[in-house]
């Protein structure tokens, strides 16, 4: 235990910070200017749910998108983030869903860097982020009259 405690302290003190960055899908020039200047990173870029193909080839780390990209609708990008090979110290990590699940990946991502390990309570709220994002309540039952009193 006392070795483990020294790896994890030892792993803290050499990790430095990642990058963060949110893509702006919109199709104007600032806004392609400001994505341009994400990819910048020598040290890598890591996507999390990047959806827009263009940009999703970029993530010279990869991209995790398991329901977008994989076909995997069943499996959460942060469920994905327990066990990635976590980037090199100073990458970016970047996404264009600002949502708990691409953030969440993003926080467990740093978090298992800097030295720390998942732990059951961890992982309990992990699933039930994974269970909420994916399409686990069942599949979109496509387009339905809105509710009225008397069909709710």
């Amino acid at each position: 235990m006392e070795q483990l405690a020294k790896m994890n302290l030892e792993s803290r003190n050499q990790f430095k910070d990642y990058h963060y960055g949110l893509i702006d899908p919109r199709p104007t020039p600032d806004a392609k200017a400001a994505n341009e200047k994400l990819f910048e990173n020598p040290h890598g870029i890591l996507g999390i749910e990047v959806t827009i193909p263009a940009y999703a080839e970029r993530c010279t780390l990869g991209n995790i998108d398991p329901q977008h990209s994989d076909g995997n609708v069943d499996l959460a990008a942060i469920e994905i983030a327990q066990t990635l090979d976590v980037p090199p110290s100073e990458a970016s990590i970047i996404t264009v869903r600002a949502d708990l699940d691409a953030l969440g990946a993003m926080a467990l991502i740093r978090y298992r860097a800097s030295g720390g390990g998942v732990t059951p309570e961890m992982t309990a709220r992990i699933q039930k982020i994974a269970t909420a994002d994916t399409f686990a309540r069942g599949r979109w039952p496509g387009k339905t009259n809105l509710p009225s009193k008397e069909n709710l």
